[in-house]
C-alpha cells in the first residue's frame, strides 16, 4: 500500500513538472534541469535553458551550464553522448560584477566569450568534473577524462585527458 502511495506520488510529480515547463520561473527551470532525479525531466528543462540533446542522451546529476540570459541556443549534445556527474559547460565567460576588469583590453580581447556555442557531436564520453570551455567542439567518439579542462577542439575517436585536456591516444581501429 506504501509502495503504491509513493508510485503515484512520483507519476504526479512527474505529471506536474512536465506542465510546468512553460510557465515556471527562470531559476526553477535551472534548478530542476541540473539537480533533478529524473534525466527525461531534466532533460526537457535543458531544452528550455538552451541546451539542445538529441535522442539516447542524458546528463547526471550537477550538470553545469552557463546559459545564455535569454536562453538562446549555446550547446549541442549528438546522439548517445555519455555525460557523468558534475560535469560544466561553459560558453559564455565574462567578469560579470567587475566593471575594472571588463574595461582592461587584454580582457576584452582574450577573456569575454558572449554567446558561444559548444558542439559536443555524437557518442562522446564526458568524465566526472570535467570542464568544457567556450566555443569548443567534441568530434565523434572523443572521450575526456574525469576533471580535465577542455580549451581545444578535438579528433575524432581520440581520448583527451589533463588541465589543459591534451589528446594521450586514438582509439579507432
Amino acid at each position: 500500500m506504501l509502495k503504491t502511495f509513493w508510485q503515484l506520488l512520483d507519476k504526479l510529480i512527474y505529471k506536474v513538472l512536465l506542465a510546468s515547463v512553460d510557465i515556471m520561473p527562470p531559476r526553477l527551470i535551472k534548478m530542476v534541469a541540473f539537480f533533478y532525479t529524473d534525466a527525461r525531466i531534466r532533460k526537457i528543462y535543458l531544452k528550455k535553458l538552451g541546451i539542445i540533446m538529441d535522442e539516447g542522451t542524458y546528463t547526471n546529476i550537477g550538470f553545469s551550464v552557463t546559459v545564455n540570459d535569454d536562453f538562446s541556443p549555446c550547446v549541442y549534445i549528438g546522439k548517445n553522448v555519455s555525460i557523468a556527474p558534475y560535469v560544466t559547460l561553459i560558453p559564455n565567460s565574462s567578469p560579470n560584477n567587475s566593471d575594472l576588469l571588463k574595461s582592461m583590453d587584454y580582457v576584452n580581447t582574450n577573456l569575454i566569450h558572449e554567446n558561444t556555442v559548444i558542439t559536443i557531436e555524437d557518442d562522446c564520453w564526458l568524465g566526472t568534473g570535467c570542464i568544457i570551455l567556450p566555443g569548443i567542439t567534441m568530434k565523434k567518439g572523443t572521450i575526456l577524462g574525469a576533471g580535465s579542462v577542455l580549451t581545444q577542439d578535438t579528433e575524432e575517436f581520440s581520448v583527451y585527458a589533463g588541465v589543459p585536456a591534451k589528446k594521450i591516444r586514438s582509439i579507432k581501429n
